[in-house]
């Protein structure tokens, strides 16, 4: 992708103006295609970018808290900590495919 393309999509997508896709500008991008396999390709995608090594299966506290940062939302170990236990199901401190899975759909 060009970054002519990568700008045109921020600019559709940054609600709020400040030339940043922010969580829920990102889950609306995931989301643009519910129910189709183009989903389910976007939202492996998504996970792979969060997961701390690729092929990993896993996105812990510190592979949030880089990934966060890098789209300019920069938050602290303890927040990520914090977000990952709304939706971590099995309880281990770390989301899997399907509890990110869940997370982006509800």
């Amino acid at each position: 992708m060009s970054h002519e393309d990568a700008q045109e999509i921020v600019d559709e997508l940054d609600t709020d103006g400040d030339n940043f896709i922010n969580f829920e500008d990102f889950k609306k991008l995931l989301m643009q295609k519910e129910g189709s396999s183009e989903e389910d390709e976007s939202l492996k995608s998504a996970f792979e970018m969060y997961e701390l090594e690729k092929g990993c299966g896993r996105i812990t506290p510190k592979s949030l808290q880089r990934v966060l940062s890098r789209l300019g939302n920069s938050k602290s170990y303890d927040e990520c900590v914090t977000m990952i236990q709304v939706y971590d199901i099995d309880g281990n401190g770390e989301l899997d495919y399907h509890e990110f899975r869940q997370m982006m759909t509800t």
